[in-house]
Order: structure tokens, then sequence, then C-alpha cells
């Protein structure tokens, strides 16, 4: 497939997908005796539930909701004595596709075997039970085999995720209130309710679901698992113990809608027994949904309207059928498409808020990522040798984003660049910028840039650096050279190299230990880089290179609020009344200097709730009023994120630091922040704070530092007089040469990976973890050939 035609492959295989869910639950639903038209419905009402459409926002979603029916399929087959194949393929290519769904799978998986086989021997057997338990769980083990290859090393990478272990992220009893609100309407119209849940059923799920409890004494395993699974999403704890007992998150909800299709399919079948009474108590329960929606004022919505209308419809029109079989039967299709298409609808359309609003249209995708990139400013660059390029993180005002680099724009253009966004990630590269205060992005596995600090471009090899012309001069030390330049959408950017640049492996003559390195503050630890590769005190201690003893010149300098706009400054707090409320701070800054906003222990708390309703006015207004503010205050969604961005007077383009609130899923437990406001020749004067959303922020310090750039040039001079030579990048190797005039530590800026291995002239060495995230080896004098070979780790122990 052509690059600029994957696209449209990209949505095809969306949609393939969907089909493939419908016709997985179609096998499953005849395997369990319903009708060719019953099951027609429920595979529609699953395949097109919002659950499963959000495949379209995220297509990765759709791996759980296509093999969780072909799994259940597969169960099925091993209860009525087939043979286990179905079972053992579906568990074998969804356990290489996505450990992280079969891991929800088989949890589900174990809960509804236990029901079916109480139901298939009449209640709880011992003998019987352990006999199904070896049958389904050879399957299991057999399909785990089959897929080691892949799982194996998926399951070791996950392991070693910071954000997979974190305790940082608060976990409450009880999802927000607004979750609750937006639940119950959402199970009929279409709704993202939070926490990575999203329901919506129709008109017709939500008259099947009603008549499966007025169906009377039987169904009962039925009932039971709707009210236990309806009783899942409403628990964080549940969405905790299947998110891997990490933040709460009902990315299972593929599993509800299947069972909420089945109830559709099931109900499908009784629509002869439809009378008046069993319409009049499905019209009750529609009477207090229609409370529900019109007594909460986020509720009353166009589209939670028009689903009750759907549920009117679909009952009037059963009521108006009789006893008409073949009528009733078009009305069942009409209302679970009708219901369904509307939800589409709302889901999707631009004009409405849907999908399709944050979208691009079919057919302007690779123009708009690929054709209008700034980044082919970087791809003009006529440079055969290895290198890297960077980003500056100027934007455009105080409080908009930066100018358009796509995630994993690198990726598209086959640049060496920093910006990075993948659940997947490194947690090496995220523990080295924490403990530097870096990145604007407060998510783990997601980094775009290193901010221009002089120390870092040089450490790891930037060579060009990218600027925005209008966004502001280049605040970048040492990248003056202008290079390449491209225009988008009437905006100007061009490409700088460095005055000097490291490549990707050089020599140190010194070694900082890591508990030396720790006891520096994150500016200190910075400036530390240059002079000497930090490594674990045991291995500092088992080579000859000297310990380097770093010569720091950061200082924190005098500041002083000057003025304040929409906000108070306290001790350890500034409390923001509105959104982008600014603090204007007096500087005593340095000379040729990067200048740095810094925060100690940062955390920020929302505006409460009950803070939107005025005290002054609201005690004199009458009791209806009241009640009318106070839903409105309560309905009201928190802000889970923040930024505060930063601003220098003398050249400095605008900076920004982004996080979330402790108890978003999001959170990635970073507090300490160091915001490079940029370089400045002159000392800057002022510093310009603003913050995003109203309430309190809270710090333990909130400082100016300045970081000299008087010694950089010269240890990067230092630094390159031994490096690595005749650099090869190869499909998982890196080789090269290097000369030493004595014992020294040649540290490699390639992340760190227990998957590496290196030879030194053709003999097996240690390759150490050096500066937290990245490589050294320790090289006698002379001259030295140094191969590094990787191999994912876990595949080893697969193959061999």
């Amino acid at each position: 497939m052509p690059v600029r035609y994957s696209e449209y492959l990209y949505q095809v295989l969306i949609i393939f997908r969907l089909w493939l869910a419908g016709v997985g639950f179609s096998l499953y639903a005849l395997k369990r005796g319903r009708s060719r038209f019953a099951t027609l419905l429920g595979s529609l009402t699953y395949a097109f539930s919002i659950s499963l459409l959000e495949g379209l926002v995220w297509p990765g979603f759709l791996v759980g909701g296509v093999l969780f029916p072909f799994v259940l399929l597969g169960v099925e087959k091993v209860f009525r004595h087939e043979r286990p194949y179905v079972l053992v393929v579906s568990l074998a290519v969804l356990l290489a596709a996505s450990y992280y769904f079969a891991y929800m799978i088989l949890i589900l998986l174990v809960a509804y075997c236990v029901v079916r086989v109480v139901q298939i021997e009449h209640g709880f057997v011992l003998r019987p039970f352990l006999g199904w338990t070896a049958r389904i769980g050879g399957g299991v083990l057999l399909a785990a085999l089959l897929s080691c290859a892949a799982l194996v090393p998926s399951v070791l990478e996950v392991l070693s995720l910071s954000r997979a272990t974190t305790t940082e992220t608060t976990q409450s009893l009880l999802y927000s209130f607004t979750y609750y609100l937006d639940v119950v309407p959402g199970l009929v119209g279409s709704y993202s309710v939070g926490s990575d849940c999203n329901v919506g059923y129709g008109a017709a799920a939500f008259v099947s679901c009603v008549l499966l409890y007025l169906s009377g004494k039987g169904r009962r395993a039925l009932k039971v698992a709707l009210v236990a699974m309806t009783a899942m999403l409403l628990i964080p704890a549940v969405g905790s113990a299947l998110n891997g007992f990490n933040y709460a998150t009902n990315r299972w909800v593929f599993a509800y809608a299947m069972l909420v299709a089945y109830v559709v399919s099931v109900m499908a079948e009784d629509i002869g027994q439809i009378d008046l009474r069993r319409v009049l108590s499905v019209l009750g329960v529609t009477a207090v949904l229609a409370a529900w929606i019109f007594l909460i004022p986020r509720e009353r919505t166009e589209e939670n309207v028009a689903s009750l209308l759907a549920i009117v419809l679909v009952v009037a029109l059963l009521l108006v059928a009789g006893s008409n079989f073949r009528v009733r039967r078009a009305v069942l299709v009409l209302g679970v498409l009708g219901s369904l298409c509307l939800n589409m609808f709302y889901f999707i359309d631009a004009n409405e808020g849907g999908w399709a609003a944050t979208s691009l249209p079919i057919g302007s995708v690779y123009q708009r990522f690929v054709g209008d990139s700034p980044l082919n400013a970087v791809a003009q660059v006529d440079d055969d040798s290895f290198w890297r390029y960077d980003v500056d993180p100027a934007r455009w005002s105080s409080t908009t984003d930066s100018y358009r680099i796509p995630r994993n724009g690198s990726l598209l253009f086959g640049l060496n660049g920093y910006t990075f966004y993948s659940s997947v990630y490194n947690s090496s590269i995220d523990r080295f910028q924490t403990e530097l205060g870096l990145n604007d992005d407060g998510i783990n596995f997601s980094y775009r840039n290193l901010e221009g600090r002089a120390v870092l471009e040089e450490l790891l090899g930037t060579k060009y650096y990218l600027v925005p012309d209008d966004g502001g001069e280049t605040t970048a030390y040492g990248y003056d050279n202008p290079v390449s330049t491209t225009t988008v959408d009437g905006h100007s950017y061009t490409v700088y190299q460095g005055d000097s640049t490291l490549p990707l492996g050089f020599a140190f003559s010194g070694v900082i230990t890591r508990s030396q390195y720790e006891s520096l503050s994150m500016l200190e630890r910075q400036e530390a880089l240059l002079q000497g590769v930090v490594l674990s005190d045991d291995d500092a201690a088992s080579t000859s290179v000297a310990t380097a003893k770093p010569s720091l010149s950061t200082s924190t300098v005098e500041s002083s609020v000057v003025a304040t706009s929409g906000c108070t400054v306290g001790d350890g707090q500034v409390v923001a009344t509105s959104d982008n409320a600014t603090v204007t701070l007096s500087v005593a800054g340095l000379a040729n200097s990067e200048t740095y906003l810094v925060f100690n222990n940062l955390d920020y708390e929302p505006e409460s709730v009950l803070s939107l309703i005025s005290s002054e006015s609201f005690s004199s207004k009458r009791w209806y009023l009241k009640a009318k503010e106070l839903a409105v205050a309560l309905s009201t969604t928190p802000a889970t994120a923040y930024s505060i961005y930063g601003k220098a007077d003398k050249g400095s383009t605008n900076r920004c630091i982004t996080n979330f609130v402790s108890s978003s899923h999001m959170y990635g437990g970073k507090r300490e922040w160091t915001l490079n406001l940029g370089y400045s020749q002159d000392a800057q004067s002022t510093v310009t704070i603003t913050f995003s959303n109203a309430g309190t922020y809270t710090f333990d310090g909130m400082s100016i530092a300045c970081q000299p750039m008087d010694a950089v040039s010269s240890e990067v001079s230092a630094l390159g007089a031994s490096t690595l030579q005749d650099v090869q990048v190869g499909t998982n190797t890196v080789s090269g040469s290097i000369s030493v005039d004595a014992e020294k530590m040649l540290f490699l800026s390639i992340p760190w990976s227990q998957g590496w291995s290196a030879t030194v002239d053709g003999e097996p060495v240690d390759l150490l973890q050096a500066d937290t995230a990245f490589m050294a080896i320790d090289l006698p004098a002379g001259t030295h050939d140094v191969v590094l070979t990787y191999r994912t780790p876990g595949s080893t122990s697969v193959w061999h």
C-alpha cells in the first residue's frame, strides 16, 4: 500500500474489524440456540454500539471487542464436547495481539465459565467442575504456548513500565459525580462518561433490558449478570482490578456491550408476548429516565431527548403492531437500526460535537501530517551522516498550543528526533526526564523535545534545531546557523545547525556516582552531565576511571512578585480565581545564561464545586433557584489537567508545563519541574507566569534559577577529543571505532535496554546503565572497534 493511500486502508480495516465483531457475536449467539433473526438484531447492537464504535477513535480498542465473542464461542464448543480449535486459536491470537485485553478477558472468562458450568451441571458439583477446568485450562495453556513468541517480550516490557507499577495515582472509592449523572442516559444514547467508559446501545436495547425483568421467573442468570456487570461499571475498584490493579478504567466495556446485545437477541424471541401491561411498564421506566434527563441540566441535551423519543416510538410501534408477528419483527429491525443510527449520528457528526469535529476529512490526512508538516524543513537537510534534530517548544501566545508537530512525527519522515507517544515506553527515559524536571507533558509515555536545554542538546547529539520564525527568535544556545526553511499555512520555519555537536558516542575521563548525582538539585544534575558519566555506585567502584567532582555554577536568583491578575499569591500557593491568571516576577537574572522557572512539589486542586456558587447572592434566592444553581454546580466537571506558562522578557518564547491532577488516570507522579525559559546573552529582568485554570496551586518552592553557559562550549570541545568514528547504524546494530589515550568511559546516547549487548575488538563486554537512561562501556587505552547488537528482551528465552 503506497504511503499516501494508507489512510484509506486504515479506515477499511476499522470497518472490517467491526464486521468481524458482528460475525463473532453471530456465531456465538447461534451456538447458544438463538434464531437467525434474533442473532441479527444482537449482532447489529453489538457491532454498532458506542462501546465498539470507540474503535473509530482508537482502533486498538477493537482487539478485545473482536476476539471476545470468538473466545466465548470456543468455550461453548468445549462445553458441547467439540474440538477446542476455536478456543485455542482465538486465545492465541488475542494473547499475541494484546496482553492487555487478554488479561481482562481471561478474568471475565473465569466468571463466565463458572456460571455456565453451574447451569450445565444444575449446580456446583466438584468432580465435573474440575473436569471442565482441566479442559478449558488446557486450551488456555496451549494458546499461551502458541503465542509466547509475542507474549513473553510484551509482558516483560509492560512489567518494566513505571506507569504500570506507580502508586502515585489517587484511587477513589467512587467515580466523579458527573460519571454517575452521565452513565444512566448514556446506556441509551452515546456517551463517553469518563474513565474510558464508552456506552450507548440504543432504544431497542433499553426496551429489551426492561422487558427482560418483566419476563417472569426465567432467565435468572441473565438478569443477575446484567445487574452485576452494571454494578461493575459503577465501582472504580473493578476498573482498577481489570486494569492490572492500576488506575481505574473501564476499557472492558466491550464485554458489557456483548451482554446487552445478547439480551436483545434473547428478548427478540419474546415479541409475541409483549402485551399492554408490559408496554405500560416500559413506559413507566422510560418516565423515570425522562425525569432524570429533564431535571438535571447537564443531561438536558438534544441527544438525550432524541433518545427518549426513540424509546417511545419503538414502544408505540410495538403496541400498534398488536399480535402481528411479522409487523413486530419489522418494528424491532427498525427500532434497532434507527436507534443505532441515531447514536452514531450524535457520536460522529461534527455539527453535533461528535468525533468528526476533531478529525480530518478522508484523503487529507497524508497532506496534513506529511505534506504540510514543519518537519519538511528538517527532511530537506542534506546530511548523510547519523544525526538528530530537536524542535523548539515555542508557542504562538502565552496560552495556546505549540506549532503543529505530529506525535511520533519522526517516524513519518524517517528522522531521528525526540517526539514520542506510546503507552509502551522506556521507563529509563521517563525517569531521566523526571530527575531533571524536564518535559512539558506530565504523561509518562509522551515527550516532545528537550526544551532547547544546551547541556541536553549537546549530550544527546542534536545537530539541527527547528524553530518557528513567528514564534519568537531562537533562544537555544549555540544554534545560529540557518540551513533550511519551509513555509506551512503561511508560517515560516527555519532549521539551525549547532555550532558544535557531539556524536552518538564519546569518551569521558571521569564518572559520577549515583548517590552523588541524586544529592544535587535538578539543574545541578543537568549541569553535571557534561562533566562525567553517571553510574551506579557499584559500577563506579568497579572501574579505574577517576571519580569526577562536578564544577557547578547554577544558582537561584532573587525574584519577587510585582504584579498579579486574577489570583493571589501566598506562602507556598497561588490561588487563581479565574482562568489564565498571571503572576509577574521581577528577576535579578544572569547574563549569558539559560533562565529556568522551578517548582518543587507542585500540585493543583481544581476550583471546588461549591465555590462556583456565590455565597453573597445564594442565600437570598428562592429555594428552586438555589436548587437550580446547585444542580448546575454539581454537574460541572472539575478540571483534570492544568498548564503553567512561562515567559521571560528578553527574547524568550513562551514555554509550558502541562500536568494532570493526581486522581486522573493519566497522572504520572510528576511534581518537580524546571521549565527552560530560553537562553539570553543579557540578564532577564521579568518573568510572567500564567496559570491556565482557576483553582489552588501549591508548592514547596517557586523560584527562578539561572544556568550560565560560560563552560558549556569548552566542556563539549573536551569531550569531542575522543569520539566514536565511522558510525554505522543498521538493523539492530550500531558500530564504530574510537581511540582513547587512557582508560575512559565511552558514553553512548542510545536509550538503555537489557536487549543491548556489546563487543569491543570482538570480545563481549559489559554495557553499563549511564546517566539513568543511556549506556556506557569501560574502555582501556588504545584504538577499539565497538559493535552493539540488539535483541528484543524475552525473544532469546523463547527461541533458544
